[in-house]
């Protein structure tokens, strides 16, 4: 028998409960203090964060055996800053281990900072070492008592290595001067690109000519953009006219009274869009870090590339475009290694450090190379404005560097386990879904190797911050009075 006397106290019981369900899905919803932390061991479900994939690249739901690896992140809400903290033990001999947040889906471009880097935690214990707020500087010998008296005065360029910074020196080239007539690039490039180039009394010119694919039905926008010491000095969008395929667009960059020095001058566009030519009398042109060759043999001129490069990575995805790539060391002592394609959709790399400058034969067009350094079409337009960098194959000896700078901290120990932050803008970042994409890193990685070797992650942390419940009234308030 029922107890009617019970019967609105079991009811009382259980409206409290649907009533605090309710307000603790509203206070994970809105979060009205702004704050948050999300935490997961990877191993069980986390209705934040996702696990890691994809599976060919992973040993068991915790070990990176392939780079890279990727998880998700659900969102509640916006917000504008992430620190994302990962406890691991890197059981494999590749340096450096990276983090990174989808920012463009378009190019795929992760936002990246470091975790961990191995040449640069040994300069610790060998050399004088300078920490500053999130700066740190490495001195063979100690000639500098401050980082801001190395920043104010630095030395010689080519004496200076440096990881997550960009140090603001000026930049020239002796003996540089216009070239009298204009060249055409006719070595067709796919999706997004950058490089640099050099101007001295001259206009800043170059003519681009694209073709939309249109392989896709997603529109196909066209961004073109110019920095200077890392400011955007420079930016122009072409829409996507809708066309049905093969349309070819012409665009035309023309900036003057610029003064003499690097620019950077990048192009963002998905893999529906092919660069077709581009003409320039600017005499130096590298590309960074990545070159796609188009599959367009028919409008080729040369597909050869020259590097300072100290890995390269080679993958394609047209099983009619497998070959051997040779490399060979521009000037000096000879050197060769040979790198054979034989599956598509699979990365292949060099398996030893390159020589400073080196020519890759191509054997064919559709296949992307990529590496640490610079690419250009011909020895004599290479040219690299860049300081030298402290990552894979880095070596301060052979390298003549006596002086470090980083925006870098050391993984911390928990006994036998590393921990490592990094943070990250949220503002205008990519998301879908209310999820955003994360990745970590280790370059080199490749699961195909079948070393065995990998990254345990014991656990992922995330801390969230955005603008509170009460400072969005009063931001509402203020706009309304």
């Amino acid at each position: 028998m029922i107890d009617m006397a019970k019967i609105p106290k079991i009811r009382m019981l259980w409206i409290s409960v649907l009533i605090g369900v309710v307000l603790w899905l509203f206070w994970m919803k809105v979060v009205p203090g702004g704050k948050m932390t999300y935490e997961s061991d990877l191993k069980g479900y986390n209705a934040f964060i996702g696990r890691l994939t994809p599976s060919d690249r992973l040993s068991g739901s915790n070990v990176v055996i392939g780079d890279p690896a990727y998880f998700s992140l659900f969102v509640p809400r916006r917000f504008e800053k992430a620190r994302l903290t990962v406890e691991f033990k890197n059981q494999t001999d590749r340096p450096i281990i990276e983090a990174g947040v989808l920012v463009d889906k378009r190019v795929w471009n992760y936002d990246l900072k470091p975790l961990q880097n191995k040449a640069v935690d040994s300069l610790f214990d060998s050399w004088s070492a300078l920490l500053e707020d999130d700066l740190a500087l490495f001195q063979r010998q100690k000639e500098y008592d401050s980082i801001g008296d190395f920043l104010k005065n630095p030395p010689a360029a080519e004496r200076v290595a440096a990881y997550n910074y960009d140090l603001r020196q000026d930049f020239t080239l002796p003996g540089y001067s216009p070239a009298s007539t204009t060249r055409n690039i006719c070595r067709p490039i796919g999706g997004a690109y950058q490089f640099y180039t050099y101007i001295k009394d001259e206009e800043l010119s170059f003519d681009f000519s694209f073709r939309d694919l249109n392989k896709n039905s997603d529109p196909d926008p066209i961004d073109v953009f110019v920095y200077y010491e890392d400011q955007e000095l420079y930016s122009e969008s072409l829409d996507d006219d809708g066309g049905q395929g093969g349309e070819d667009k012409s665009f035309k960059l023309r900036l003057s009274q610029l003064p003499e020095g690097v620019y950077k001058i990048g192009v963002r566009a998905n893999s529906d869009i092919v660069t077709r030519s581009i003409s320039t009398p600017q005499s130096k042109m590298a590309f960074i870090n990545k070159v796609s060759l188009a599959d367009a043999p028919e409008i080729s001129c040369g597909r050869n590339l020259f590097t300072g490069s100290r890995q390269l990575q080679f993958m394609t995805a047209l099983a009619d475009r497998l070959g051997r790539v040779k490399i060979h060391q521009v000037s000096g002592d000879a050197f060769s290694e040979i790198v054979d394609i034989v599956e598509t959709y699979k990365q292949y790399e060099t398996g030893q450090v390159l020589p400073p400058f080196s020519e890759v034969i191509m054997p064919s067009d559709g296949i992307v190379v990529s590496g640490d350094g610079l690419f250009s079409f011909s020895a004599e337009e290479y040219f690299d404005p860049r300081l030298k960098k402290a990552g894979e194959g880095f070596d301060p000896d052979e390298q003549g560097v006596d002086f470090v700078i980083a925006r870098y901290a050391p993984p911390t120990k928990d006994g036998d386990w590393s921990v490592a932050s990094a943070d990250f803008d949220l503002t205008n970042v990519y998301k879908e879904d209310g999820k955003h994409s994360f990745l970590i890193s280790i370059p080199g990685l490749r699961a195909e190797d079948g070393t065995g070797q990998g990254v345990l992650i014991k656990s992922i942390k995330v801390d969230l911050e955005g603008v509170s419940l009460w400072e969005k009234i009063r931001r509402i308030l203020n706009l309304k009075f």
